[in-house]
Parts: structure tokens; C-alpha cells; sequence
């Protein structure tokens, strides 16, 4: 491990928890947007229940009752992820006067914990990531909204998805996505995009037919951040940990954030966008964000910084994703 010291370097007593939640939560908006809870264990269940079918209903007067075969609930379940940084600092640097801060220590501790919360939000959305147990010498995984099939167990993915096969974002997309969810009996409140994928949905307003009043303002607008269909409203919002698109071995503001998109596999990298019910999603905690003083080993200070965290999708029915999103050819 690399210790932080004097000649490579030109603060708050709180609840790291309380620290981590407050950065920057338009920063990381899918995990700021959800719920919250906890959990006892690292494998963690939940029951799903749905309404039977309608049905035509009407007795005759007097007439026995006569019960119905009732569906039982289904079983959902997904682990916790334990997400950590340490950092080592000399017990020279922490005395030593330094400009623009007065603790070496806890300027390491606010930025480690801005790094933290990026890294659950890229967790979250920002690639597929399968529910794992691990074992002894392998991480456990927590299953992200892309990352089971829906009839797996254990399972925390949408069960709706539309494979754009490599084109962007189109209107009809969105439309047939959201109808499908409707006919689920969901009702949507989010549409999360990458900022690439902004400009195909920005040019909905654009489309022909559509009128804009730009009243007297000397403001121009080209963007969409409420979008109403016949199935309802829904609110746009960015999120640069999204997956998007990225040609191979291309060099990209993506790659900077998620260096891991794009392998140079010789295939592009197809972005993701997600319609969804923040009220469905919980980020659940077994062991909420800490920062631990290790044992003293030597000429520097060390603490650890850990969260384990799960998530929760409550009814898969409620959420739906588009996938293999790309750039039309020109």
C-alpha cells in the first residue's frame, strides 16, 4: 500500500454515513432518488405479489360462494456488496502545515468519500452486474437493475427491456416501452438517460408537427425534462454512470468515468436507459457507511472507509429498460 507523505504532496467530526449521503446527490441520482433500508444478512429476500387478470363478475342472487385457485407470491432475493477504500497517512504529513487544508487525514477521508459514492452509483446502473454469494477468496455481489434475467433467483433486474439493436433513442421507443409498463399496471414517474443519449431525446421537441412557444424570452431551449405520453409524465434526468454507447476502442468522457466500458474487444460498447418508479428501488444497508482506524504498523495513520450495500427492486413489473442503444449511422 502507497503511504501518503511529505515529499509527494504540494475535516469534520460527523457521521461518515450522514457525510456520504449529502455529496453531491444531484451527482449520483439514482441511488439519491430511491429509498432506503435495511437488512439483517448478506442474502436478503422479498415477496412479490401482482393482482389476478380482471374478469367478468356477477352472481346470481342467493348463489354459493365457490373459491378461486389464488397465485402464490414469488420469492425475490440478492446480496450485499461491500464497497471500501483505505488510506495511509505519515504521522510527518499530519503535523506538517499545509496550505488549503489543516488535517491531511481529513481531506483524504472527504475526497475518499465522494470517490465511494461514485462507485455504489456505477455499481447501481452503470454496467450488468449479477447477483453472487461469494466465498472466501471472491466478492459478493449485489444483482444491479441490469444484472439477472427476471426468471433467475436470486434476481434484481426489470423483466421489461427493448433491444434497440444498436440505433438511438426514438420517440416510438420510449412510447412502446411505457405502454408496456402501463399494461403491467405501473405507472413511471423516470426516464434516465446517459448525456449522449440526450440529444436524441432533446430532439423529441424538435419533431415535426410540434409547436414551441418561446414567448419574449431571449432564451433558447433544446431540451426535454418532462416528457408526457398517453400513459403519463415523466421526469427526464441525466446520469453520466449510465452505460453508453461507445465505439470500440474510441477514447471518450465515458471511458474517463467508467474505464472499464469498453474493453477493445473489436464490439462497441451500446448504451442503457431506464424507465422507472423511484418508490420501487431501496438501497439497502447490512453495515452503513464507516471510517475505522486500523492498527498502528508503523510512521503512519491508517483508516478504512466501508459501506455494505444491497439493492432492492420491490416489483420488477414496475420497470423497464432499453438496451443496445447506439449512433445511427450517417
Amino acid at each position: 500500500m502507497a503511504t501518503i507523505q511529505t515529499y509527494d504532496r504540494v475535516g469534520i467530526a460527523e457521521d461518515v454515513s450522514d457525510i456520504i449521503t449529502n455529496i453531491d446527490p444531484t451527482a449520483t441520482p439514482f441511488q439519491t432518488m430511491i429509498g432506503t433500508g435495511k437488512v439483517t444478512q448478506p442474502f436478503y429476500q422479498w415477496q412479490e405479489d401482482d393482482f389476478r387478470r380482471v374478469k367478468v363478475n356477477a352472481a346470481v342472487e342467493g348463489a354459493d360462494g365457490s373459491a378461486t385457485t389464488r397465485a402464490a407470491t414469488r420469492m425475490r432475493a440478492n446480496y450485499t456488496q461491500i464497497l471500501e477504500e483505505t488510506i495511509s497517512v505519515s504521522d510527518r504529513t499530519e503535523r506538517t502545515k499545509l496550505y488549503g487544508r489543516r488535517s491531511e487525514t481529513k481531506y483524504q477521508s472527504a475526497k475518499v468519500a465522494r470517490e465511494l459514492k461514485r462507485d455504489l452509483e456505477f455499481h447501481l446502473v452503470g454496467r450488468t452486474q449479477s447477483a453472487a454469494a461469494g466465498s472466501s477468496s471472491t466478492a459478493s455481489l449485489f444483482g444491479n437493475v441490469f444484472g439477472q434475467d427476471a426468471s433467475a433467483t436470486p434476481a434484481n433486474v426489470v423483466s421489461n427491456r427493448l433491444a434497440l439493436a444498436g440505433k438511438t433513442i426514438r420517440e416510438a421507443d420510449l412510447l412502446s416501452l411505457h405502454q408496456t409498463l402501463y399494461n403491467e399496471g405501473a405507472d413511471p414517474s423516470t426516464f434516465m438517460i446517459t448525456p449522449l443519449d440526450s440529444l436524441s431525446v432533446a430532439a423529441f421537441a424538435a419533431s415535426a408537427g410540434r409547436e414551441r412557444d418561446f414567448g419574449h424570452t431571449k432564451k433558447v431551449v433544446n431540451a426535454v425534462d418532462l416528457y408526457v405520453s398517453p400513459f403519463g409524465e415523466v421526469k427526464v434526468y441525466l446520469n453520466r454512470f449510465l452505460q453508453a454507447y461507445i465505439a470500440d476502442g474510441a477514447a471518450s468522457p465515458e471511458e474517463q468515468i467508467q474505464p472499464d466500458v469498453d474493453a477493445d474487444t473489436t464490439a462497441d460498447q451500446f448504451g442503457t436507459a431506464i424507465l422507472f418508479d423511484p418508490a420501487m428501488f431501496s438501497l439497502v444497508s447490512l453495515r452503513p457507511w464507516t471510517r475505522t482506524k486500523l492498527a498502528k504498523t508503523g510512521d503512519a495513520e491508517k483508516y478504512q472507509m466501508l459501506g455494505e450495500y444491497g439493492l432492492k427492486h420491490r416489483n420488477y413489473k414496475c420497470s423497464g429498460v432499453l438496451t443496445g442503444i447506439g449512433v445511427d449511422a450517417t
